[in-house]
């Protein structure tokens, strides 16, 4: 796996035995670990706070995403690779989308810095 890749993971719920699989940026694929940012299509009835944090994937259908879809910077998580099991890349982040994140990231913190 590499930077940028979307793979398909299982991720449990928290506070519960189930979970279910999802997609999830790669953000770096160490030894032992992966640190990632969920991926959702649900956007349309989430809080503007919620929103907020919420990159929309431009290029989603060249990422192997089935519907328009957000990448959640509010989520970043480090999981140890064993804790996944089976691992499924569906894709990658298109040149534009992995521009659009880094500037929408920069804005997301200065934003959210100036709120503090």
């Amino acid at each position: 796996m590499n930077k940028n890749d979307l793979v398909m993971v299982y991720i449990s719920f928290t506070n519960s035995s189930s979970g279910k699989r999802r997609p999830v940026l790669v953000l770096k694929d160490g030894l032992n670990e992966l640190l990632l940012y969920k991926i959702t299509s649900k956007y349309a009835n989430k809080s503007e706070r919620i929103r907020q944090q919420y990159y929309p994937i431009q290029d989603w259908k060249k990422a192997g995403c089935k519907k328009p879809s957000y990448i959640d910077i509010d989520s970043l998580s480090s999981f140890d690779k064993k804790y996944f099991g089976k691992i499924v890349l569906i894709g990658a982040l298109s040149v534009r989308d992995i521009r659009g994140l880094n500037q929408f990231i920069i804005q997301y913190n200065s934003r959210h810095k100036n709120n503090l």
